[in-house]
C-alpha cells in the first residue's frame, strides 16, 4: 500500500509541473508594439482578476504626469491619437465595477512608427517595365523599395527614394518579381514602418515601335518595325472592324511582315505584339493601326511611241476600272503631273516626249466615293 502511495504522489507531481502557469493577482503587465499597417501604437494585457474595465494613461515622460486616453473592457487598446516618430509611456489600471483602482501596471515605452504605405503594381505600356506606385505616408522623408525573385525569398534593397513611384528598369521581359516597400521615418529609424503587402508582376516586353506600312508589287501591305526589348517573338492579329474581333494570322521571329490574305480595296485593323518564348504573360501592349491591300501594279509596260506621239502599253490588271496616267522627270508619281486616265491598256500622249517617266496605275472606285490607286508601275521614255 505505501509503494502504491508513493506512485500517485509522484503522478500528481508531474501533472502539477506540466499545468499551465496561473497569473496570480499581482500579475498585471503589459506590452507594447506596431500595428503594421498604420504604425500606431497597441497596448495588450493580460486579464486581472475582479476588474471590469481598464484605464489607459499616456506620458511623453516615463517619470512624468500621465493623462488618461482611453478606457475599454477589452484586454488591448489601439493609441490612434499617437503621432509618428514621438516616443509615449504607457500605464494600464485595473477597474472594478464600483470604479476601484485594483492595480496599475509598470511603465512601457513606444515610438509611434509611420504608416506602411500601401503598394500598387503595373507594367508601364510602353517599355513593359514593372512601375509601382504608392501614396505618401505621414513623417516619411523617403522609401526604401525591395525586390525578390521569390515571395519568400532573399529581398535585397533597390532603393531609397523621395518619390511615390519607382520603375524597375533592370527587370528582364518574361521574369515574375516580387516588390515590397517600406516608409523610413524623417526623424528616427525606429520609426520606420513595416514592410507594405508583397506584390508581384511579370515584366512585360516593350511595346513595339516605329511601325511602318508599305505595298510590295503586288498591291499587299508590308509592315516592318523595330526590334522590342526583350521580345524573341511578334504576334499579328487582325480584324475586318475596329472594334471587333481579331484573329492571329501568325507568329514570327522577324521585324517585317506581310499580309498576303489581305483583299484590295478592303481596309484592315492590325495589333502588333512583342511576344516573350518564357511566358505569354509578358505580352507587351499592343500597337495598333489600320492599312488597306491595293491592286498589284500593271505589267510589262512597254513604249511603243512613234515619231508624232509617245505612246505606253502594259497587260491589264485584273480588278480594276482603268488607268491613270503620270508624267514627270523623277520616278515618283506624288510629284509627277497627272496626264489623262484611260479605260483601256494603251496611252498615247498629246505630243512626243523624251526623258521622262510614265508612271501607270490601275484605279478601282469605291462604293464610299473614294478612288483606290494601285502600286504604281514606272517606264522611262529615253
Amino acid at each position: 500500500m505505501k509503494r502504491i502511495l508513493c506512485i500517485i504522489a509522484a503522478i500528481v507531481l508531474f501533472a502539477s509541473l506540466l499545468a499551465p502557469a496561473v497569473f496570480c493577482a499581482s500579475d498585471f503587465s503589459v506590452t507594447a508594439s506596431n500595428n503594421a499597417k498604420t504604425g500606431k501604437i497597441v497596448l495588450k494585457w493580460n486579464e486581472y482578476s475582479k476588474a471590469k474595465s481598464y484605464y489607459i494613461y499616456r506620458s511623453s515622460d516615463k517619470n512624468g504626469s500621465y493623462t488618461k486616453c482611453g478606457s475599454t473592457s477589452a484586454l488591448s487598446f489601439t493609441d490612434n491619437s499617437c503621432e509618428v516618430a514621438k516616443a509615449y509611456y504607457y500605464n494600464v489600471k485595473a477597474i472594478d465595477s464600483t470604479g476601484k483602482v485594483l492595480k496599475t501596471s509598470a511603465s512601457v515605452k513606444r515610438i509611434c512608427d509611420c504608416a506602411a504605405p500601401t503598394l500598387s503594381i503595373s507594367n508601364n505600356a510602353k517599355t513593359g517595365k514593372i512601375s509601382l506606385k504608392w501614396s505618401a505616408v505621414d513623417g516619411a522623408k523617403g522609401y526604401s523599395v525591395c525586390r525578390s525573385k521569390s515571395q519568400n525569398g532573399e529581398y535585397s534593397k533597390l532603393c531609397t527614394t523621395t518619390s511615390t513611384s519607382y520603375t524597375d528598369k533592370n527587370a528582364a521581359a518574361g521574369h515574375k518579381y516580387y516588390y515590397k516597400i517600406k516608409a523610413v521615418s524623417a526623424d528616427t529609424e525606429y520609426a520606420n514602418s513595416a514592410y507594405s503587402g508583397i506584390a508581384y508582376r511579370v515584366c512585360d516586353c516593350a511595346k513595339v515601335g516605329n511601325v511602318g506600312t508599305a505595298w510590295n508589287s503586288s498591291g499587299k501591305t508590308v509592315f516592318s518595325w523595330k526590334a522590342a526589348e526583350g521580345a524573341d517573338g511578334y504576334k499579328i492579329l487582325r480584324s475586318s472592324s475596329k472594334n471587333g474581333s481579331f484573329s492571329q494570322l501568325a507568329i514570327i521571329q522577324g521585324t517585317k511582315y506581310t499580309d498576303t490574305s489581305a483583299k484590295a480595296g478592303q481596309t484592315y485593323y492590325y495589333k502588333i505584339i512583342a511576344s516573350s518564348s518564357l511566358t505569354a504573360s509578358a505580352d507587351s501592349s499592343p500597337v495598333t493601326l489600320s492599312a488597306a491591300a491595293t491592286y498589284p501594279k500593271p505589267q510589262n509596260l512597254q513604249d511603243v511611241s512613234t515619231d508624232t506621239a509617245t505612246a505606253i502599253k502594259w497587260d491589264a490588271t485584273d480588278g480594276v476600272d482603268g488607268y491613270a496616267i503620270f508624267r514627270g522627270s523623277v520616278k515618283n508619281y506624288e510629284k509627277m503631273e497627272y496626264v489623262k486616265t484611260v479605260k483601256r491598256t494603251r496611252m498615247t500622249d498629246d505630243g512626243v516626249y523624251s526623258g521622262v517617266y510614265y508612271a501607270v496605275m490601275g484605279y478601282k472606285e469605291l462604293s464610299n466615293g473614294n478612288t483606290l490607286l494601285s502600286v504604281p508601275a514606272y517606264i522611262y521614255i529615253k
